[in-house]
């Protein structure tokens, strides 16, 4: 936002009502500033900024069928589909392991919440990272965490909402440069899975 000071736009972001922050988010912003490319008039201020990026996150909220009561829920997984899916054809399958392994009351152990409250450069967390103790560690807790961990698009949040059927519990990138994911029903599946990206990490350095 050119010409606002940090302080401006912090002082901006404490006064949630007036940026029209449902209750539901708690007073934090984390997941409600919509991603997206806007155009604004010269004079703009960092409230306008917000408020709009919030009323774009209802209104597709909205669009996709949430009620009031599950916005935060959703965005919640959206922003784990968000941060976790590195090609469009994986979101909606993601978010139907997401939603598999909490039905089966199942630690979620998503590198990307690890990431949140440790972050690093690399693509892969290490061991001490998965051992931090927040709410957020998706290693040391079952359920979502708290709250969201990102702003999410609409394929996310729509991900999050209509998730793929199916009986995998597991997930592995195996092609960080193609982004290929593979999926498991079986931890011995999901291994075998691993030894892939193993042999990719071996071939590419």
């Amino acid at each position: 936002l050119t010409g606002a000071t940090l302080d401006e736009v912090t002082a901006a972001a404490e006064d949630t009502e007036a940026l029209g922050l449902p209750a539901e988010a708690d007073g934090n912003l984390e997941g409600w500033l919509f991603p997206s490319t806007y155009q604004f008039n010269p004079g703009i201020t960092p409230s306008d900024v917000m408020r709009e990026m919030i009323a774009t996150t209802i209104k597709t909220l909205d669009d996709a069928g949430v009620a009031a009561a599950d916005r935060e829920r959703i965005l919640t997984v959206a922003s784990l589909i968000e941060k976790e899916a590195k090609l469009d054809v994986d979101r909606p399958l993601i978010a139907g392991v997401i939603y598999n392994r909490l039905n089966a009351d199942m630690m979620l152990q998503l590198d990307a919440t690890v990431k949140y409250i440790a972050p690093s450069d690399g693509p892969f967390v290490s061991a001490d990272d998965k051992e931090v103790d927040s709410p957020y560690n998706t290693y040391k807790y079952t359920g979502l965490p708290p709250g969201p961990i990102a702003g999410s698009g609409a394929k996310s949040i729509d991900a999050a909402v209509n998730p793929a059927s199916h009986g995998y519990f597991f997930y592995v990138t195996v092609d960080l440069n193609t982004g290929e994911t593979r999926y498991a029903t079986t931890y011995d599946e999901h291994l075998k899975n691993v030894q892939v990206l193993s042999q990719w990490i071996a071939d590419n350095g």
